[in-house]
């Protein structure tokens, strides 16, 4: 059913932590509004491209209700994020850069 979402609701982890949901929104190339991420990725997520912020359940609404409306920019937040899941997070990326940047 993620994969036929449109879009996705994320909540931070622990600590402000990225959500572990937020992989699987991108693998599966949702739009994703979330509350702000602090905490820095190898690749970082930026707001506005990966995901919409949202500081209160109000303007969570708000988001999704304006995704689901403009359709071309929930897709193109989709395909932006299932690029950045198959060459940053996917595991096989995601250990390949690891070890090139250990033996860099």
């Amino acid at each position: 059913q993620l994969r036929s979402s449109l879009v996705a609701v994320n909540c931070v982890g622990l600590s402000g932590s990225v959500g572990w949901k937020f992989a699987e929104y991108l693998a599966a190339g949702n739009a994703v509004v979330s509350p702000p991420i602090d905490k820095e990725l190898l690749d970082p997520v930026v707001e506005g491209v990966h995901y919409l912020a949202c500081h209160d359940p109000q303007e969570c609404a708000s988001l999704c209700r304006r995704l689901v409306s403009d359709d071309a920019m929930s897709r193109r937040m989709g395909d932006v994020n299932r690029r950045y899941f198959r060459e940053s997070v996917n595991p096989p990326a995601h250990l390949s850069r690891l070890l090139s940047a250990a033996f860099a």
